[in-house]
């Protein structure tokens, strides 16, 4: 080779300058020519003009390729290991594509250069003096699965273990230069900040931020080409670290997407500069950057206090400079450090809680529908749709507490161990089945409160006014005798009233839950608490969804029973229990209560006065309550001598086929009469009722009267009984009385303390919870838990179902009490 005066080298003939070498002609000619625009050419794949837009496909004439490749391959060939590395580089630039002449000619080359087993480094795909690059003929989950790394993990620092994995990275320059190692630290960051316990073990970090493109259009960027490995601290060496490029191809498809056809690859770069340039001194028209880095670490099969090779997933998109010279410089970057669990074991675990809820759910509704049936003897439609609607709602309640303990147990377990028992499994294909069961649980609650709302809004209540007519008086401007002094309809509507206010009070108020929730979830960062990571530091992060079930499922629960014990301690005893004052109101207006909630059940609230009179002044009402202050009065309870007010009634067939004729004639002709009266549609949205006053006046003195007799036992057709207390396990689960199916010649009556509140919000509030829970939950969930939307939510659904209860059982009390809604406040 001679130097010439203008600083070019030139060659002796017959030999020929080729890379920065002198070789034979007649040997670099036979090799071939690679410095054409055909084998020159860069197939760009993913090419974007904004994060969000389509990718298209771009094939670019590289000076840098015409630069080196024709060099590369030839010294290459001749065994010349920097050129080699050269090829290799080449190949890396080209995304591993096996169409490209730089890496068919790299696999030619590899082929035949592939040592025996265990070859350089102890690594059989490590080809003799050319850098490695692929894992051939090999199945990616044996690589990442095999006991290569022989130092133990764990959570904390011990003599035995490391708690921080240190990689290093072997540098190359373009011309096939090793730069060195340099350990791996914030080069997957190109923009962001980077935690300090981002290679601790176990902790799952991810971090997402955006940079600008346009810093690297500049001739003087420079690509650098890594190789990662990691410190095995089980016998002091660094072990490779397979990539898994998602850009990779194969015949035209990507195969990168299935690990059983993945290919897995070793070195990659950050930017690419080069590729892109023609001429090579300019600045790059294509830039190729990263889009996602990906760290997986799995623990070893059997054994979780070793691990699996970890792997390294890149993928890549592309954009022109002329696209970004134009303003969408920027782009979003995504690098995550997964430990993660294969998922058997939760696989497993919750395989067995689904055999074990199905069992649990299949017995409990068994059990709820045998109890509707005895409360509901010869229904048939009827009892399909309350099939669906029990089956549903078991499973909600059921699976809800079982996804909580599932849950609880995987936040418990993992954040309790300090040795490394249990890593938590992937998100795409760990919690599909809980995603289902879920979204399954939510519907079924849902579904039992729209039930809910139609059994409220269709239940028949009456009020039985046992006050007496005092006196007579005559008719004005009339000869007929005088009639019975009309009795004031007054506590009729201030008992209906009260009944309409008192359904609607709760004991969980859904917005100081929601308000509590938003304090302790996002202001005190309780919801961090649920990290990936082994540690119970709550710093602002990424929360893994199952962890992230288990922190807002206890924290609304919490909440919730911190208000019901509120309400059942203080507030009921010492303040305001709407039960007792419904009740109290009842016996100070001298009115009864039947309720039907079934076709052979119900509930009886007696509220007989033991005054002589209640439709008085204030000082009579005054006078009265003294009496009874001061036991001068017997006591208010139906059977003599007792307290008992609430009953639930188990009404004979013949009993309530007469309260049929008498109460639903007379609610239907009330209907029939206010629906000829005005338009069908307006009147059922507006209430408006038209009745004629003689037809409602008459019909409810008749059921009136009939009530009263059936109390009073003074009734010849009718009889009842009122046995003791049934049970408080019987009462608790909502067992029937057991003759309920039979005929019996009389209605029974059984003492209750409060449940037919059943018929009002409070009564429903653990339904209420479940729902709300698991609404919030849901959402939560599919938002990757963004609070303030699933309390937004949350709020809305909660008020949109009151609301609609609201409407329909105002509708209904105004038809069964047939009381004009004009005096419904």
């Amino acid at each position: 080779m001679i130097s010439g005066s203008d600083g070019t080298c030139s060659c002796v003939s017959p030999t020929i300058l080729v890379g920065n070498k002198c070789i034979d002609s007649t040997v670099a000619n036979g090799l071939g020519d690679y410095s054409s625009d055909a084998t020159c050419t860069v197939n760009y794949n993913s090419v974007k003009e904004d994060d969000s837009a389509k990718a298209t496909s771009l094939a670019f004439v590289s000076d840098t390729f015409k630069q080196y490749q024709d060099g590369a391959v030839k010294l290459c060939t001749l065994e010349d290991e920097q050129y080699c590395q050269i090829l290799g580089n080449l190949c890396v630039l080209q995304n591993y594509d096996e169409t490209s002449s730089a890496c068919a000619q790299y696999s030619l080359l590899a082929t035949q250069r592939k040592p025996a087993p265990p070859g350089p480094n102890n690594i059989p795909y490590w080809p003799t003096g050319m850098p490695w690059l692929l894992y051939s003929n090999v199945i990616a989950t044996d690589i990442l699965t095999a006991p290569t790394i022989q130092m133990k993990v764990a959570f904390k620092n011990n003599s035995k273990s490391e708690f921080d994995l240190l990689y290093y990275l072997a540098q190359y320059s373009l011309e096939g230069e090793f730069l060195g190692f340099t350990p791996l630290t914030s080069q997957f960051l190109l923009c962001g900040s980077l935690d300090p316990s981002f290679f601790s073990y176990g902790t799952n970090q991810k971090i997402i931020c955006k940079y600008d493109l346009s810093q690297y259009l500049n001739e003087a960027s420079q690509t650098v080409f890594y190789d990662l490995y990691i410190t095995d601290y089980g016998n002091s060496s660094l072990q490779p670290v397979p990539v898994l490029l998602m850009n990779y191809q194969r015949s035209g498809s990507y195969v990168n997407d299935d690990m059983s056809t993945a290919q897995l690859t070793r070195r990659f770069f950050m930017i690419d500069t080069l590729s892109g340039r023609n001429p090579i001194n300019s600045a790059p028209q294509v830039i190729r950057f990263p889009r996602e880095i990906k760290l997986e670490v799995t623990p070893r099969d059997g054994d979780p206090q070793y691990m699996n090779t970890p792997l390294l997933t890149l993928k890549y998109e592309e954009r022109s400079s002329s696209v970004i010279l134009s303003g969408q410089s920027t782009t979003e970057l995504t690098v995550e450090i997964i430990y993660h669990d294969e998922g058997d074991t939760w696989q497993l675990l919750q395989l067995v809680l689904l055999i074990f809820g199905m069992v649990i759910t299949g017995i409990w509704w068994i059990y709820r529908l045998v109890c509707w049936m005895r409360k509901n003897p010869g229904a048939s439609v009827a009892l399909l749709v309350q099939a669906v609607v029990l089956a549903m709602d078991t499973f909600a309640n059921v699976f809800f507490f079982i996804m909580l303990g599932e849950t609880a147990y995987m936040y418990v377990y993992y954040k309790g161990q300090s040795e490394v028992k249990f890593l938590l499994p992937m998100l795409q294909s760990g919690f599909y089945q809980f995603e289902v069961t879920l979204v399954i649980a939510w519907t079924g609650k849902a579904l039992r409160i729209l039930y809910l709302i139609y059994w409220h809004s269709s239940i028949n209540i009456f009020f039985v006014d046992w006050e007496k007519s005092r006196g007579k008086v005559p008719i004005k401007g009339s000869n007929s005798p005088p009639v019975p002094v009309p009795v004031g309809v007054w506590r009729t509507l201030l008992a209906v009233n009260e009944w309409n206010r008192a359904q609607n009070a709760r004991m969980v108020s859904p917005g100081l839950t929601l308000a509590i929730l938003m304090c302790a979830l996002l202001g005190l960062n309780g919801l961090y608490l649920a990290k990936p990571q082994p540690s119970r530091e709550h710093s602002p992060g990424e929360v893994n969804p199952a962890l992230g079930y288990t922190v807002c499922c206890f924290a609304w629960l919490i909440v919730a029973l911190i208000q019901v014990i509120y309400h059942y301690t203080i507030r009921f005893r010492w303040f305001k229990d709407e039960t007792t004052l419904f009740v109290d109101l009842l016996s100070v207006s001298n009115l009864s209560c039947f309720i039907f909630t079934d076709s052979s059940y119900g509930y009886y609230i007696h509220g007989k006065s033991v005054h002589a009179v209640c439709d008085t002044n204030m000082l009579g009402l005054n006078a009265n309550l003294k009496a009874e202050k001061d036991s001068l009065t017997p006591k208010r309870g139906l059977v003599e001598g007792s307290d008992q007010q609430i009953f639930e009634i188990y009404p004979t067939p013949s009993f309530c086929a007469d309260v049929q004729a008498l109460y639903f004639y007379l609610v239907d002709m009330e209907r029939t009469f206010g629906d000829r009266d005005s338009n069908f549609v307006v009147n059922r949205l507006s209430f408006r009722r038209s009745v004629p006053a003689a037809h409602l006046l008459q019909g409810y003195k008749a059921l009136n009267a009939f009530f009263k007799l059936f109390i009073s036992k003074t009734s010849t057709a009718h009889k009842y009984t009122v046995g003791p207390m049934r049970p408080l396990l019987l009462r608790l689960f909502g067992f029937p009385d057991a003759g309920s199916l039979t005929t019996t010649p009389e209605t029974k009556f059984y003492p209750l303390n409060r449940d037919f509140n059943k018929l009002w919000l409070v009564g429903i509030e653990f339904d209420m919870i479940v729902f709300n829970s698991l609404m919030f939950l849901l959402v939560s969930w599919f938002l990757s838990y963004d609070i303030a939307i699933a309390c937004v939510v949350c709020a809305g659904s909660d008020t949109l179902i009151v609301a609609l209860r609201r409407w329909f059982v105002e509708k209904n009390l105004s038809y069964k009490t047939l009381i004009d809604p004009r005096f419904m406040l």
